[in-house]
């Protein structure tokens, strides 16, 4: 993860800022990066998207499609994988049919926790 304060700020209120948009159970999902008020695919930048994975609500969050390794990286450690570690990282969490609601938030909050620990 960067050294730099600035950075490492960023980094943490885009992972709370995530973690807040999915804090309802209403507005997570698996499978895919975003889903409208139909169910249907979306991108997470849409204004119509109402639900997201971890990975999509950091992209809405952060309004770019590819994730930043000092965003990823966290959530990695979070749940166990080394980075980039595979069909195991963020977005094969999220996904997994055995993961529930608090298991991501419980990643998020784990990560805004390593990142603050670095900070």
């Amino acid at each position: 993860m960067s050294t730099n304060p600035t950075k490492k700020l960023e980094t943490l209120a885009t992972l709370m800022l995530a973690r807040d948009l999915i804090a309802k159970p209403e507005n997570w999902c698996q499978g895919t990066l975003a889903l409208n008020a139909h169910e249907e695919d979306v991108d997470p930048k849409y204004i119509t998207a109402e639900r997201f994975c971890m990975l999509g609500a950091i992209q809405r969050i952060t309004g770019e499609v590819i994730i930043r390794d000092e965003l990823e990286e966290p959530l990695e450690r979070a749940i166990g994988v080394e980075p980039r570690g595979g069909p195991e990282h963020v977005p094969g969490f999220n996904d997994d049919p055995v993961t529930t609601h608090a298991d991501v938030l419980a990643a998020f909050d784990l990560a805004i926790e390593l990142v603050r620990e670095e900070a």
